[in-house]
């Protein structure tokens, strides 16, 4: 759902397994909220909200996070700079454990932003792998002048 101006949103539901720690529940009930939002040309955000339910205190907190994507062009050529905001919203007491709630929360999320980048770095670098092997056959397409055949992509050659 969502209009150009309030952004794209959606919710997923789900139930995932818990990690074997005391008072852990076998799984619990998780809800993602997204909402992604076009600024300009240059500027992406994407919003999310994370409650799990069934964990202790899970109906006392969601995790937000702003991702805020930045498109740089400069004289050293085009970039793109992520900036990861966490935030831990307590909707009710969560007494003395908040503060571990809020560490491990933003140590989560930490990790999730770290394997975005890592993973937006290896499709940059297939993407620049792809880019010169396109261009290595473009160049390679004029040493075939003259020949007769079928051509690399299958077609008829000319």
């Amino acid at each position: 759902h969502g209009t150009e101006t309030g952004g794209l949103t959606r919710q997923v539901n789900l139930v995932v397994k818990c990690p074997p720690k005391p008072m852990l529940p076998d799984s619990t009930r998780v809800v993602v909220r997204h909402r992604l939002l076009r600024h300009s040309q240059d500027v992406l955000l994407l919003e999310r909200e994370v409650g799990t339910l069934d964990i202790p205190y899970g109906e006392s907190f969601r995790v937000q996070e702003r991702w805020i994507g930045l498109r740089k062009v400069d004289d050293a050529g085009e970039s793109v700079h992520l900036k990861v905001c966490t935030h831990v919203h307590f909707k009710g007491r969560a007494g003395i454990m908040s503060k571990k709630i809020t560490q491990h929360s933003t140590k989560k999320s930490k990790k999730v932003a770290a394997l975005a980048v890592e993973l937006l770095t290896q499709v940059q670098a297939d993407s620049e792998l792809a880019s010169s092997k396109a261009a290595a056959a473009a160049d390679g397409a004029g040493q075939c002048e003259g020949a007769s055949g079928a051509g690399a992509d299958g077609g008829d050659g000319g």
